[in-house]
């Protein structure tokens, strides 16, 4: 059987981040970047820029979702430095 080999990405978002009222559109498709992105390890290494720029939202929007989804608990944030990437660890959902 043939593999078939799309044009566009996917992103991956489950069904618990999909139906959970606390998030919003937002926040939602910041969650699905990260999921998507991340590697083996449950966490993903991206600057909050890419997330911005994959998603068509301003900086600002991004670093508040982020905040929303640590808070809520969904992720936690280890900052690097300040030109450098961000790691994500993406808790158990």
């Amino acid at each position: 059987m043939q593999k078939k080999i799309y044009w566009f990405e996917f992103w991956a978002t489950p069904k618990i981040i999909q139906s959970d009222r606390r998030l919003g559109p937002i926040d939602k498709d910041v969650m699905s970047v990260l999921i998507t992105r991340m590697n083996g390890e449950n966490y993903a290494k991206i600057k909050q820029q890419t997330i911005a720029d994959d998603l068509g939202y301003s900086i600002r929007a991004i670093a508040e979702s982020i905040k929303t989804l640590e808070k809520i608990g969904y992720i936690r944030n280890q900052r690097i430095g300040k030109k450098c990437c961000n790691i994500y660890k993406i808790n158990k959902l």
